[in-house]
């Protein structure tokens, strides 16, 4: 997937910012100086059940539809190129 996003996680309290330019992902600490495309709030626990067993239980997730539904394809994704530690 080419195209750039803009996903905020709230996760166990602390803010992450997850964007893509349409090449790249980058990760940084804190929230995201523009609005989001997704916000993600729960635990680190839930987003790893998200990945792995494809359950959202715990996860809050908001954002026009079109863009929840990519960021649940992508990250469903994750499961074929990320192993559980």
């Amino acid at each position: 997937d080419h195209e750039a996003a803009r996903w905020h996680f709230r996760l166990d309290g602390t803010g992450y910012q997850a964007e893509c330019d349409g090449h790249r992902w980058t990760v940084t600490a804190g929230a995201p100086p523009l609005p989001a495309d997704v916000t993600i709030t729960g635990t680190t626990e839930s987003l790893a059940v998200l990945i792995f067993a494809g359950s959202d239980a715990g996860l809050e997730i908001t954002g026009e539809p079109a863009a929840t539904a990519r960021f649940r394809q992508l990250i469903g994704t994750m499961a074929a190129v990320v192993e559980p530690s």
